[in-house]
């Protein structure tokens, strides 16, 4: 609002808080949180990149595509909001314990979950070295499975790399700034 009404009053328009409020809503427009998105994602080369991926990818059409990707979680966080009488205070009474983080790891086809695996606390180089030599040993992943990381750390180690390549596993890594793959 207040970036519009000086555009206004630079081109001599002279308007009252009120008075823009209620010109944006006539004009069908509400106010919203912003969200945030990187300039990373517009730049021409990380674009380029994300083309060059899905044109590969059309390449392993026949063949078995399979993601790897791992998430934390902490069950003891809570909500920001919540809702009280006016003038009142809304409280929510939590332990004072941050309580502990878990992870979970997981084997994705297109058809769905094929296997995961459940850690306390975050998953380290060695153990997903583990989930990915168990995914191996009980046949989710061969020679003729592709294996898509995003950028995580963890799938990039010397160890991961050299497990992968001794088995004669192709895998890919996701470009840099694409989510939506």
């Amino acid at each position: 609002q207040i970036g519009m009404r000086e555009t206004l009053e630079a081109d001599g328009f002279i308007l009252s808080k009120r008075k823009t409020c209620v010109l944006i809503k006539n004009a069908g427009l509400s106010q919203k949180r912003l969200k945030k998105k990187s300039r990373i994602l517009l730049e021409e080369e990380n674009s380029r990149e994300r083309r060059l991926f899905a044109a590969e990818m059309q390449l392993y059409r026949n063949g078995q595509t399979l993601y790897i990707d791992e998430s934390g979680f902490n069950l003891h966080t809570s909500t920001n909001y919540g809702y009280s009488p006016v003038n009142e205070d809304a409280i929510l009474h939590v332990n004072p314990s941050k309580g502990v983080n878990i992870s979970l790891c997981g084997l994705l086809s297109v058809n769905g979950i094929l296997k995961y695996q459940i850690e306390d606390g975050s998953f380290t180089s060695r153990k997903y070295k583990e989930f990915l030599q168990t995914c191996f040993n009980e046949g989710y992943i061969s020679s003729d499975t592709l294996i898509i990381f995003d950028n995580a750390s963890i799938h990039k180690t010397i160890e991961v790399k050299e497990y992968l390549e001794s088995k004669r596993v192709p895998y890919k890594y996701l470009p840099p700034y694409c989510p939506q793959f």
